[in-house]
């Protein structure tokens, strides 16, 4: 008789726990190496980033290194145009007590313009005669030469004009001559 040589296993072997752990293992090595590439080409970019900036703001150090004498002397130069400016607002605060001087009582200076030979002037008067007054008072200074009536016109302070409990109140806009000679004494 002829015996059965059975060479298969009786059962099929099953993957083992060590290859398990070994798979699991060598999964968790790869993704650690994926993540370590990609955060290393990343990282390398800001880094190259950070490099130019720190370069540039080097640069922009150094120049401010050598402009900084530039900037001392510079300063000296604002000191001098901040008492120039000074000596302006002297010049103008006279002419604007002489403006101030002869506004009657409820009579106000609305704006005020000025350059070297010309001032533009806004009021606002109660009435037509305190304009009028005014416009005399200051035709007889002798800080100004040719007052010239621009505009002369009427509104209501209110929203509505049939809102009788506010008063018509009336825009004057002056031009005024400065005089010369009172310009340089009051600039000393």
């Amino acid at each position: 008789m002829i015996h059965e040589i059975n060479l298969l296993p009786r059962k099929e072997p099953a993957i083992t726990a060590k290859k398990l752990i070994l798979i699991i293992a060598a999964a968790v090595w790869l993704l650690v190496m994926i993540l370590l590439v990609v955060s290393f080409f990343s990282h390398k970019s800001d880094i190259l980033v950070l490099n130019s900036e720190q370069s540039r703001l080097t640069t922009e150090l150094a120049l401010l290194n050598s402009a900084e004498p530039a900037v001392l002397t510079e300063g000296s130069n604002y000191s001098t145009a901040l008492n120039e400016a000074g000596e302006l607002d002297n010049v103008v605060s006279v002419y604007l007590k002489e403006l101030v001087r002869y506004l009657p009582e409820n009579g106000y200076l609305i704006q005020f313009e000025w350059n070297e030979d010309l001032l533009v002037v806004q009021h606002q008067f109660e009435t037509l005669n305190h304009a009028t007054s005014y416009i005399s008072g200051i035709k007889e200074s002798d800080k100004f030469s040719n007052v010239a009536v621009e505009k002369l016109e009427s509104y209501f302070p209110g929203n509505e004009p049939e809102d009788f409990d506010q008063i018509p109140r009336y825009l004057v806009t002056l031009h005024l001559t400065i005089l010369e000679e009172e310009e340089t004494d009051g600039a000393e």
